[in-house]
């Protein structure tokens, strides 16, 4: 079989199913835009899995599938290891579970700024 198209990331190929021609030949290959992209791709709702990670390593992974971005506002924190599997669109969880079994509490900086810090 012969490859009639290949795409990269972010990028779409649109067949015309109504064409006559078999193999169908790709109609055309365009880029998605970074929104476009997030918005096809927002009914997929990753699982975050963490055994005994440092809640430094956590953040970034988070950070990633979010649109608050979190920060350590106590370096003591760094290490802190953290177990659990978590949706990755779910930061009011992850920050009930933080509060509840660490002490931790997430303070919103602004829109998208979150800072964890220890509850004094």
């Amino acid at each position: 079989m012969a490859t009639l198209a290949t795409a990269d990331a972010g990028r779409i190929i649109v067949v015309d199913l109504t064409a006559t021609v078999v193999p169908l030949p790709p109609s055309r290959v365009s880029i998605l835009s970074e929104g476009e992209l997030r918005e096809r791709m927002a009914w997929r709702v990753s699982l975050l899995e963490f055994s005994a990670t440092a809640l430094v390593d956590v953040i970034p992974m988070i950070n990633r599938h979010s649109r608050g971005q979190l920060f350590l506002g106590d370096f003591v924190l760094r290490n802190l290891p953290v177990s659990g599997v978590l949706r990755a669109d779910n930061l009011d969880t992850l920050f009930r579970f933080l509060k509840s079994d660490y002490g931790i509490i997430a303070e919103r900086r602004s829109e998208t700024e979150i800072v964890l810090r220890k509850a004094r």
